[in-house]
């Protein structure tokens, strides 16, 4: 007789999309009688709710509990294998995090990042641009916004580059200033600070062709004055993850000036990049695939500990009998979350006690 048991298990949380993982568990009794015996004996003194847990809690305890240490050995050597896993790449994964934030902090500054940020927005290369003309306006083109019809009263139909103002993102910089959390998105908070720290007198409320942005403090006293003002960058995720991804961030790393390039994401968006910011974000990329692995690993974990569970369960309901029994866990590359389910398939002729 040939029974299926089928049993679904993608609720459980893994953020990894195509992870493999393939565990083939078979066991077959020649020997009937042994077979019986053996359960006689395990039986009366042990009870399937103990081996149950046990095997839940450790994977392969529960079979050691019932006698069956090889059996129990398979799962636990799982269970060692990915716990190492675990930890080995929740390590590499610190590491990598404690890297990337060493070379943010040395080479990302919100001073130049408000000194520079307009640097693009003239109408040609400045001096200090060391390429092309051709080059300079490929940088800029990622700064600018080229499906608006008006934008802060320029026509961009006459103007086609109408470039985005600093605090006109739906990312933004976060960071205290005279005691108050300021945020880049904010223009009204922001711009007044901006003013301030660049030395505007204009209200910034027209068009940049009657108000133009570009800062008037040199990054010296920009720094001056954020420190004697309590001025600092709140260094969350967000930010850590913004520098690496999005170009409103770019003016901010130490080589932007000297050394930026236009780069092309995977949606195809165009980016600007610089050697010290790439860097960075290889940094950033190695990091999330650390700890991707890590979160595989504790899905892996999950999986064998129910799998161990469901094996106690059977073994301790059969007996007198030949059987075959093959349980399978498989992934599901449509799933978001990559998990599929379990397929336990049972071939034997089974007496319940």
């Amino acid at each position: 007789m040939m029974t299926f048991a089928w049993c679904n298990i993608s609720s459980i949380e893994n953020n990894f999309t195509h992870s493999l993982l393939f565990t083939s568990l078979d066991s077959t009794v020649v020997d009937s009688n042994f077979l019986m015996n053996d359960l006689m004996i395990n039986k009366k003194n042990k009870s399937p709710i103990v081996a149950m847990i046990s095997s839940f809690i450790i994977p392969g305890s529960g079979q050691a509990y019932m006698g069956r240490w090889k059996r129990g050995l398979i799962f636990l050597g799982v269970e060692g294998l990915a716990l190492f896993s675990k930890f080995s790449n929740e390590k590499k994964a610190k590491d990598k995090k404690d890297s990337y934030v060493l070379h943010a902090n040395q080479n990302w500054d919100l001073a130049r990042w408000i000194h520079d940020y307009y640097a693009w927005e003239s109408g040609g290369p400045p001096s200090w641009h060391n390429g092309s003309d051709d080059s300079w306006h490929q940088i800029r083109a990622a700064f600018i916004n080229t499906t608006a019809q008006t934008y802060n009263g320029d026509d961009c139909e006459e103007f086609p580059h109408c470039y985005l103002d600093i605090w006109d993102h739906s990312h933004s910089v976060n960071f205290e200033y005279k005691g108050e959390m300021i945020n880049s998105s904010n223009e009204v908070d922001f711009k007044d600070v901006y003013r301030e720290l660049c030395n505007i007198n204009s209200s910034l409320n027209q068009s940049f062709q009657d108000q133009p942005r570009e800062c008037q403090s040199d990054i010296e006293n920009i720094t001056d004055a954020l420190a004697e003002n309590g001025g600092r960058l709140i260094l969350d995720h967000h930010f850590y993850e913004g520098i690496q991804k999005y170009s409103m961030y770019f003016a901010g790393w130490e080589d932007a000036r000297t050394d930026a390039m236009v780069s092309e994401t995977n949606n195809n968006n165009t980016i600007v990049m610089s050697p010290k910011q790439k860097t960075y974000q290889d940094e950033w990329s190695s990091h999330n695939e650390f700890s991707i692995k890590a979160e595989r690993a504790s899905s892996y974990m999950l999986i064998n500990h129910f799998i161990s569970m469901v094996d106690v369960l059977i073994l301790s309901r059969i007996s007198n009998t030949k059987y075959f029994m093959n349980i399978d866990s498989y992934p599901d590359l449509k799933n978001k979350l990559g998990l599929g389910g379990i397929q336990v398939t049972l071939n034997f002729n089974w007496n319940l006690k």
